[in-house]
């Protein structure tokens, strides 16, 4: 009785037999198609059945793929092996042909053992151009650093030439400078002897002028670029080179010399006209104002202005 009772209370317990008309209207199906139970069933147990009908249905379906793949599987595991086979074949017949042959005139020549001296020569050229590289790469950083050496060597050369022009010039130019000026002290005129006087005035006024054409000469620049280094040095400007500085030194030293040998020439020039006019006049009065006044010019010609 207590077994009945407990069958009875069971949620999935069969439900009575019920007429051929009620189970075709309770018939149900899940969502694989099946015919769910005919039994009355509670909402939650009924769902629990759908879902488990719809797992087994899916089962099922990736079951029948899975020996589909298999099948496929196994197609290709036989295609892959004949293709093996084939291969093995085909390697087989290469090894085997066309191993050897001969050449022109005759000499056997093996392709295997001709394909591993090739590539021993190959790898030989590899490592012998790998060192020549080197090499190169060696020499050459050895010449870029005798080429700065040099590049430095010949700066410092040129450096020197153009100090050593320097010099030269600045020589050449104290020369000329040197004999104009003990030929300017030499122009004094002694007007004790008033026969001799203008003799000796117009002898030094002559070589005055020989030597202003010499000074002249001095501030000629070759490539005229005179005008330019004074143009610059009167702006102040920075000198460019020792040739330019060498222009310069010979301009000012001429330009010095030019305008004290045009004074004294002038003076000379002065003189000779004093000294040509008292020769022409009478009388000792005249005579000796004459001497006066050209004494008092030669005086004033090479009094030393006070410093």
């Amino acid at each position: 009785m207590m077994q009945h009772d407990a069958r009875d209370t069971s949620p999935v317990v069969e439900c009575p037999p019920h007429t051929a008309q009620e189970m075709h209207g309770k018939r149900t199906c899940s969502v694989s198609g099946s015919t769910l139970p005919v039994c009355d069933l509670d909402p939650t147990t009924r769902q629990l059945l759908e879902e488990n009908e719809d797992m087994l249905y899916r089962i099922n379906v990736l079951a029948r793929e899975l020996e589909a793949a298999k099948g496929e599987a196994q197609d290709l595991r036989a295609t892959v092996a004949e293709k093996n086979k084939e291969l093995e074949a085909v390697r087989e017949k290469l090894e085997g042909a066309n191993m050897t042959a001969w050449d022109a005139s005759g000499r056997v020549i093996n392709y295997k053992a001709e394909c591993e001296r090739l590539n021993a020569e190959n790898k030989t050229l590899t490592e012998n151009y790998q060192k020549v590289c080197s090499e190169l790469e060696q020499r050459t950083e050895g010449i870029r650093q005798d080429m700065e050496r040099l590049r430095v060597d010949s700066a410092r050369k040129s450096m020197a030439q153009s100090v050593e022009q320097f010099c030269s010039e600045v020589l050449s130019v104290f020369s000329s400078v040197y004999l104009i000026v003990t030929t300017l002290e030499r122009c004094a005129v002694d007007v004790a002897n008033r026969e001799r006087a203008l003799e000796n005035v117009q002898k030094e006024l002559s070589t005055l002028r020989r030597y202003t054409d010499s000074v002249r000469r001095i501030r000629v620049d070759e490539n005229g670029r005179v005008n330019d280094v004074l143009s610059a040095a009167c702006k102040k400007e920075r000198i460019q080179s020792p040739g330019d500085a060498l222009i310069l030194i010979r301009w000012m030293v001429a330009e010095g010399l030019l305008s004290g040998m045009r004074a004294v020439e002038r003076n000379l020039q002065s003189l000779a006209s004093l000294l040509a006019s008292g020769s022409e006049a009478t009388g000792g009065n005249g005579e000796n104002a004459s001497c006066s006044l050209a004494a008092g010019a030669v005086n004033r010609l090479f009094k030393r202005p006070s410093k």
